[in-house]
C-alpha cells in the first residue's frame, strides 16, 4: 500500500494560497501524468480521501474531511514558501484522479526534497503505479538539482513502511507527534538520489 501521511511531520504553518509551480512529470511511459491540482480540485481531492477514508481513520483518527484538503494544499515547513511546494495530481488516460502526490523543496536542507503524501485510489493500487510515481518524483528532483528525498512514516503504517523501505529509503530518526486524534511515531527516512 503506497499510503505516507508526513505533511504534519514538520510544525505547521500556512502558506499563501497554493500557486502551482511546475507543470507535473510523466508516469509510466506517459500513460499518467503528474500534473499540478490546487484550490479549482477541492472537490477532486476531496473525492479521493474520502475514497481513502481507512487511511485518515489509521493515521488520524477521524474521516477526511475539508480540513486534509486544507493542510495539503496550505501547509508549509518552516522557512519555505509557497513556491517551494508542489500538489501534483495522478492522472490517467481517462484524466481521473487516482492520486496525489505532495513534495516541498528544500527541507529539510536545501538539496533535499520532502514528501508529505503519496496517496493512491484503493483501486488503482498493487498495480506499479507506485513504483512509476517514485521513479517519475526521482527524476523529477535530480533535473532540478535535488540529492535526498526525505518522508517520515507513522509507525502503526506498517504497508506504507515497507513500500518506502523496498524502495531505498531509510529510518534516520523518529518523533512523537499527534496527527488529527490520534498520537503516533513518525519514523523519518531518507534516500540519496543517485546522478
Amino acid at each position: 500500500m503506497t499510503l505516507t501521511r508526513a505533511a504534519s511531520t514538520y510544525p505547521h504553518g500556512r502558506g499563501a494560497c497554493y500557486e502551482p509551480a511546475v507543470n507535473g512529470f510523466a508516469i509510466a511511459g506517459g500513460r499518467w501524468r503528474a500534473v499540478p491540482v490546487g484550490e479549482p480540485e477541492r472537490a477532486e481531492l476531496l473525492g479521493l480521501f474520502q475514497a481513502c477514508e481507512e487511511f485518515w481513520r489509521a493515521t488520524e483518527g477521524r474521516t477526511p474531511s475539508g480540513v486534509q484538503v486544507d493542510e495539503l494544499l496550505h501547509d508549509l515547513p518552516p522557512g519555505r514558501t509557497p513556491a517551494d511546494k508542489h500538489v501534483l495530481g495522478l492522472r490517467g488516460p481517462d484524466g481521473g484522479l487516482a492520486g496525489v502526490l505532495d513534495v516541498v523543496r528544500g527541507y529539510p536542507a536545501e538539496t533535499s526534497w520532502f514528501i508529505g503524501l503519496l496517496l493512491l485510489a484503493p483501486e488503482v493500487r498493487g498495480h506499479g503505479l507506485g513504483d512509476a510515481v517514485c521513479e517519475g518524483l526521482e527524476a523529477f528532483v535530480r533535473a532540478r538539482g535535488g540529492e535526498e528525498l526525505r518522508l517520515a512514516v507513522l509507525e502503526q503504517n506498517a504497508g506504507a513502511r515497507r513500500f518506502w523501505e523496498q524502495r531505498g529509503f531509510v529510518t534516520v530518526d523518529s518523533v512523537r507527534r499527534t496527527f488529527g486524534n490520534l498520537e503516533s511515531v513518525a519514523l523519518r527516512m531518507a534516500k540519496p538520489l543517485v546522478p
